[in-house]
């Protein structure tokens, strides 16, 4: 019973969470996708670049992929934790 109780509450803690924070993703994206409409943005993927791009293919955000870590000029993280980094333009 104790186990059961101890994994509702971690699983609601962990939906609370997910749910939060893709709420946040998918505000932050739409945001960029306007962004990107009157100038591309410069973005680097790191080792998941595939799937990313696709997804920002999809959303409609116009952009440039910056190829090494060390080009990504001021890289800010999209999200806490994400590997994605938004590059400043030259």
């Amino acid at each position: 019973m104790t186990l059961l109780l101890n994994n509702a509450l971690v699983a609601f803690a962990y939906y609370k969470y997910n749910s939060e924070i893709t709420g946040v993703y998918h505000q932050r994206l739409g945001k960029m996708a306007q962004e990107s409409k009157e100038n591309p943005i410069q973005f680097y993927f790191g080792h998941f670049r595939t799937s990313n791009v696709w997804r920002f293919e999809q959303l409609g955000i116009i952009f440039e992929v910056v190829e090494r870590k060390e080009e990504c000029k001021n890289g800010q993280r999209i999200l806490p934790n994400s590997i994605i980094l938004k590059c400043t333009p030259d």
